[in-house]
């Protein structure tokens, strides 16, 4: 008789071992409980989201995917992409909220 596979475990077995870290990293910043901590959970999850459609759309080679969903989520989630916008992003949001929980003050000038 065939068993039903576990969803738990064959979910994340399409998913290349850096990507199965970073969900583990992001488990891990969760239970931490602050609010910057878990902004960067969720930003690691986003950024291993966009690794994963940006593997889709090169491999199908589309270029509006990767031209207006892709490079929109990679703003949005932070990281050196200010040439392509200056919006609010990810990076941003951690920096103020760890300046409002008094973590790394010498890492914020007077604003």
């Amino acid at each position: 008789m065939p068993t039903t596979p576990n969803p738990e475990t064959t979910a994340n077995a399409a998913l290349p071992i850096h990507l199965q870290r970073a969900i583990e990293d992001a488990t891990d910043e969760l239970e931490m409980g602050g609010t910057s901590n878990r902004v960067a959970a969720a930003q690691a999850l986003i950024l291993a989201a966009i690794e994963i459609l940006d593997g889709v759309a090169r491999e199908t080679r589309d270029r509006n995917a990767r031209a207006y969903i892709i490079d929109h989520l990679q703003v949005i989630a932070g990281g050196r992409h200010d040439i392509i916008s200056r919006d609010d992003n990810l990076d941003r949001w951690q920096r103020r909220l760890r300046k409002a929980e008094g973590l790394d003050p010498e890492d914020f000038p007077d604003e």
